[in-house]
């Protein structure tokens, strides 16, 4: 159209002017799986928005996940994965989509998600921490039913992460 890209056109300040950081966060079913990605400024509003718009669009593929949750008296959980600059989470996004999908076999229930190659190009190109590699592969030991502390001890040693416990949900037996 010769428009160009609209990417970044647009830049959310705070009061203070600096960009408006946004967190990339998953919903989980009530068995840990995960079944959407998303990405937002306002964590705890829009997991509400979640909530209550499983009417407002009944055929959608989340709102019909959502509903079959509430009928049988539960709810997504939702995780926030990190906080972003405008710079880089749509890329964020895209990676975690990616990841759920073809990295864990998830059927996620996002209506649009990016191709397995575009996925895997961009696991190439971007230059991921040391942690984020951990976390992601830490993801995927967690689908399969591990547990044991030490397993992700030793993959963080493996990624040269030294502390394992800021990425455990819980450090803590049952």
């Amino acid at each position: 159209d010769g428009m160009g890209s609209y990417a970044g056109a647009v830049q959310q300040v705070g009061k203070d002017g600096a960009p408006i950081r946004e967190h990339v966060y998953v919903l989980r079913d009530p068995a840990g799986e995960i079944m959407y990605v998303g990405r937002t400024n306002n964590p705890e509003g829009r997991y509400v928005q979640h909530v209550q718009d499983v009417w407002k669009d009944p055929l959608h593929p989340k709102a019909e996940w959502e509903r079959a949750l509430m009928q049988q008296g539960q709810y997504p959980a939702m995780q926030v994965i990190g906080e972003y600059g405008p710079e880089e989470i749509a890329t964020v996004e895209d990676l975690w989509i990616g990841f759920a999908e073809y990295g864990l076999g998830r059927d996620l229930v996002n209506l649009d998600t990016p191709s397995h190659e575009d996925w895997r190009a961009l696991m190439l190109e971007q230059g991921l921490t040391p942690d984020e590699r951990l976390y992601l592969r830490a993801l995927d030991v967690e689908s399969r039913g591990e547990r044991r502390q030490g397993v992700y001890q030793e993959l963080a040693r493996g990624f040269g992460v030294r502390e394992v416990k800021p990425l455990l949900y819980a450090d803590k037996a049952n």
